[in-house]
Order: structure tokens, then C-alpha cells, then sequence
């Protein structure tokens, strides 16, 4: 007897997965987009989240995660890291290594100029979707260079989706300038 496995049913979530879908649909237009999607810890918005990854590469798109780490130890950029380390075969090393300018804001300045330059060019012909998972435990320089993409990818092909819980988040909490 053959038997299919059948893909679990996002229960209750159409309407949001719905929304996502439109955002990603404005994105391939060249409309790019940042998405923040908010909940309490264990609510399903990882999977929202994997479930829109999953319809994005049935459009063509391509479709990338990473996610930042709730150990003490921040590591600087690490979901963009992540994300494009599976994207590139080993060449993010080169990508996010020290570029020796006698100016760190420079050096950062061409860090972020750099990353933006990929996801634009891997985005120009399908689309892409970046999801970038636990927001919360975001370290500044990953929020830093989150809110410079969404900035600069703005008229790209490109959506970013970011995570994060709700209930981790008050008017002190450094992601809080980013959701705003």
C-alpha cells in the first residue's frame, strides 16, 4: 500500500499565513519588505514562519533562516550569519570577516553595504525570503544591521521576516526601537 505523507495542517494561523503571503507578493513585485512577527513564546510563529519559507520556494523564491541565541555570549550577526553561510557554501567567512579600515564606522558601513549587496543580487532574479528567528535575543550589531537592510532593501525583492517574542519585549528592551 503507498501512503503520502501529508504535510501538517497550520491550524487556526490562514489568515495570518494569508497576510504573510501578500507581503511576499508586494516583495516580488520590488516592493521589499520587513515583517516583524510578535507572539508569546510556544504560539507558532516559527512555524508561521517556516510555512511561509515553504510556500515561497513553491513561487520560486529562494528562501534562507537564521536565528539568534539566547546564550550570554552574543555573537555579532548571527542569524545573517547563519543564513547566508547556507546560502553561500562557505563564503560568508570572507563575507562578515574584519575589512582592516582604520574607521570601525566604515568597516561597518562596508560590512552592511557588502551583506545588502548579496541578499539584493541573490533576490534579483526569484525573490528571496529571509526568516530571521528570535529577534528578542538580538545583539545591537545584529539589530543594527537588520534595521540598515530593511532600509536599503527597500526597493528590492526581498522580505525579511523576523520573530520575536512579545512577552520578552518592554518600552526598555532594545529591540523596542526596531519594532517601532
Amino acid at each position: 500500500m503507498l501512503q503520502r505523507a501529508l504535510s501538517p495542517v497550520l491550524v487556526g494561523r490562514q489568515e495570518e499565513l494569508s497576510r504573510l503571503e501578500d507581503e511576499l507578493l508586494a516583495a516580488n513585485r520590488g516592493d521589499g519588505r520587513l515583517v516583524l512577527l510578535a507572539g508569546e513564546a510556544g504560539i507558532g510563529k516559527t512555524r508561521l514562519a517556516g510555512e511561509l519559507a515553504g510556500r515561497a520556494r513553491k513561487l520560486g523564491f529562494d528562501a534562507l533562516n537564521g536565528s539568534c541565541s539566547e546564550a550570554e555570549l552574543s555573537i555579532p550577526y548571527l542569524p545573517f550569519v547563519e543564513a547566508i553561510g547556507r546560502r553561500s557554501d562557505g563564503a560568508v567567512g570572507e563575507l562578515f570577516a574584519p575589512l582592516g579600515a582604520a574607521d570601525p564606522a566604515q568597516a561597518k558601513l562596508r560590512l552592511f553595504e557588502s551583506v545588502v549587496g548579496v541578499l539584493g543580487e541573490w533576490a534579483r532574479e526569484h525573490g528571496l525570503l529571509l526568516v530571521l528567528d528570535d529577534l528578542h535575543w538580538a545583539d545591537q550589531s545584529t539589530r543594527e544591521l537588520l534595521d540598515y537592510a530593511a532600509r536599503r532593501l527597500a526597493r528590492s525583492r526581498v522580505m525579511v521576516l523576523g520573530t520575536y517574542r512579545s512577552d520578552e519585549l518592554d518600552r526598555h528592551h532594545p529591540l523596542t526601537r526596531t519594532v517601532q
